[in-house]
Parts: C-alpha cells; structure tokens; sequence
C-alpha cells in the first residue's frame, strides 16, 4: 500500500492506495493515528483507492472515533466511483462528509 501525507490548511491530508483490506489496513491504522496526533482534523484523500473491504472501513470509522474524541474531524474526499458506492450503501458519505478535492474538504473542516 502506498500512503503519503501533506499539511493543507491546517488539516492533515493522507492519500493511499490502491487497495485497503485485511492485509493492510493495520498499516493504514498506524499511520492515520499518527496524523490525528499531530493535526486535529484528517482528510482521507480517497483518489488513489479503487477497492475497499469491510476491514477497510472499520479502520476509517475507528479513526474517526479517535479524531473525534480530541475534538476533531475526518472527511473524505476524490472517492473514485466503486469506492463512492460503498461510501454512499454503507453511509460514511453522509456520517463523514464526502467532498469533490482535498482542498474542498480542507476548507470545509477549517
């Protein structure tokens, strides 16, 4: 899995890919905990992701959770079309916000 992280507004922003399943989502986890103890607010750039599993999705809500807690937020942003179904059926879209660039979603949790 490849995962890079950049600062944009005060707001972490993680970009990974291409998958995030059981046999990586522990990887993921690490590094999404790191960025919400050094930013308050994360941006999980979905951009680079085409498939996303069950586990995949427990990591995401766990650091949710975690961000929340220390009163801050994770948004999600440039879900590709299959990874935007699964984000939409299972209703992250709505509990986590779903928008159209990085950038947007930056702005939005400023």
């Amino acid at each position: 899995m490849n995962i890079s992280t950049e600062s944009l507004n005060n707001t972490k922003v993680v970009r990974f890919g291409p998958r995030l399943d059981s046999t990586n989502a522990a990887q993921l986890e690490v590094a999404l905990s790191d960025a919400i103890g050094s930013e308050r607010s994360v941006v999980l750039d979905l951009s680079e992701l085409e498939y996303i599993s069950s586990a995949g999705l427990r990591v995401v809500l766990s650091i949710a959770k975690a961000a929340n807690a220390r009163s801050g937020r994770v948004t999600l942003s440039n879900a590709q079309e299959a990874v935007r179904e699964v984000l939409v059926i299972t209703g992250f879209d709505t509990m986590l916000g779903l928008h159209a660039s990085a950038t947007d979603a930056a702005t939005a949790l400023a």
